[in-house]
């Protein structure tokens, strides 16, 4: 063992944090507004011993200081990210901790809260260790938990459910094959679309179709029915086109907006984002357009895409190569990463986590502020 890791080891040992994990979690997670010109200037002090990690003419930040903190008598270490604007308000944030909670910190005659001159204290004690040790200081304290990284899809989900390699590269090689046809169409009618729908949905969906038809005590469903069954249902007055089989009146509908704020192609409706979408061609593209956002979707877009080549319908897509790579499982997902739309890992460093994920996942670079120089300083 290096000298230096016997250092870190035994500032490990010796180091003892005034702060409890619990209760900072008590005084961090109900977001605090105050008007407190000294706490300003405590956040200046701070943070004027470190560059910013960005800065423009509004406001600097700097992500991220740490903050020592004991946990079931052990030290570890929280990062605490500063924001200072122009206009003299800043904003102290605990992502570890709490996403809505820490401070906005307004002009004003308030007093510092002790519980914060305490966490401004303890952080300002570790920032030297933090300068001499770095990462090798914080690879021992700072918690994978609260870590964030990446890790390939296929480390994580049902192997039993992904696409095949061959698969994969079939369908990509099929779908070049059907650009080089050049296949196009001028104009088309409402029935022209909705059975155009019907391909993909039938290629999709054949078990849940199974089950309408049952439900409905038939043996044949309209291409309508499956779209009223799937798709947003803010058809714009689509369905209310008096001939349906009338290319002119659906080309007029189309070309005069009146949809718009409404989703009619939005052949398959999700709750988050936009699900997946049949684009009708118009007089810019002589072509349909299939595209998916909600990537819950991605193995139900791919058997849509195969079903349109097979039938020649004129349509392009795009990211095929890259949904592909999603439904092999070689697409990434986010670890511990907040995100509305894409998928997350939340690793919590469980032995059970530990043995099935860990060696798999790509951390990211633990962040380190750097130090001002001297001449800095002295400015």
């Amino acid at each position: 063992m290096s000298s230096h890791q016997e250092k870190i080891n035994a500032l490990r040992q010796t180091f003892s944090p005034k702060i409890k994990l619990g209760d900072l979690k008590k005084i961090v997670t109900n977001h605090l507004e105050i008007e407190s010109d000294a706490f300003y200037e405590l956040t200046e002090a701070l943070t004027s011993g470190q560059n910013p990690s960005f800065k423009d003419d509004y406001e600097s930040k700097w992500a991220c200081y740490y903050l020592p903190v004991e946990d079931d008598g052990e030290c570890i270490c929280t990062a605490v990210s500063i924001f200072l604007s122009y206009k003299k308000i800043c904003y102290v944030t605990f992502d570890n901790i709490s996403r809505y909670g820490g401070a906005a910190v307004d002009k004003g005659a308030d007093e510092v809260p002790e519980d914060y001159a305490l966490i401004f204290d303890e952080i300002s004690r570790f920032v030297p260790f933090v300068n001499e040790y770095g990462d090798a200081l914080l690879q021992k304290l700072y918690p994978y938990r609260w870590r964030m990284g990446r890790v390939r899809r296929k480390f994580v989900c049902d192997t039993s459910r992904l696409m095949s390699e061959e698969a994969g590269e079939r369908l990509v090689s099929a779908y070049e094959k059907h650009l080089e046809k050049n296949l196009s169409v001028s104009e088309i009618s409402l029935n022209d679309y909705l059975k155009t729908a019907e391909f993909c949905y039938r290629a999709a969906f054949p078990e849940d179709i199974s089950r309408l038809l049952q439900q409905m005590r038939v043996t044949e469903v309209s291409a309508e029915r499956l779209h009223k069954q799937w798709a947003d249902g803010r058809h714009g007055g689509m369905l209310f086109l008096k001939d349906p089989d009338s290319k002119k009146e659906y080309m007029d509908w189309l070309l005069s907006r009146e949809w718009e704020g409404a989703h009619p192609f939005e052949i398959v409706y999700s709750g988050n984002v936009h699900g997946i979408s049949l684009d009708p061609p118009n007089k810019e593209e002589s072509q349909y357009r299939l595209s998916v956002i909600d990537p819950f979707y991605n193995d139900d877009f791919l058997k849509m895409v195969a079903a349109l080549i097979e039938k020649e319908v004129p349509f392009r897509t795009f990211s095929l190569q890259n949904i592909v790579e999603y439904c092999r499982g070689e697409s990434y997902m986010n670890v511990n990463r907040p995100s509305m739309r894409d998928e997350i890992l939340s690793y919590r460093h469980s032995e059970e986590e530990e043995e099935k994920y860990f060696s798999h996942i790509e951390w990211d670079k633990i962040q380190l502020l750097e130090p001002c120089s001297p001449s800095q300083d002295e400015a």
